[in-house]
């Protein structure tokens, strides 16, 4: 069961990962992005508007979420590879802790800054 899930899950992020092309920069500049983030939820509130989100222009901000969403469902994979085990039905992941507390701690402020923008926080159809 567990490695049908897996080979799903690679298949929807394989796919999901064609539409896109990938770059370096891109990807350091979210990761610059993302620790500027972190600094700013050790003083703040993650309820009160975020400085940092609330300087990116609405595409900036969908490509965040998408760029976390991707990394996130990556970290889960990988832990989900590394270590984990079914137990009363739930899967029990227990490997790649750091990075998936990471990108939990981030997706939460993105959603929230998409909510008070108005939008929906869905997968775009933007290119990166």
């Amino acid at each position: 069961m567990l490695r049908m899930v897996l080979v799903k899950i690679d298949f929807l992020l394989r796919t999901w990962n064609g539409k896109y092309l990938h770059s370096h920069q891109k990807e350091t500049n979210m990761n610059a992005l993302l620790s500027k983030l972190s600094d700013e939820l050790l003083i703040h509130d993650i309820t009160d508007p975020s400085a940092v989100l609330g300087a990116l222009s609405d595409h900036d901000l969908q490509m965040l979420w998408d760029f976390v969403m991707q990394e996130f469902a990556l970290a889960l994979l990988i832990g989900t590879d590394k270590n984990s085990s079914w137990c009363d039905g739930k899967l029990v992941i227990d490997a790649n802790l750091g990075n998936i507390h990471l990108l939990q701690a981030a997706f939460y402020p993105v959603k929230l800054e998409l909510q008070r923008r108005g939008h929906r926080y869905e997968r775009s159809t933007l290119r990166r």
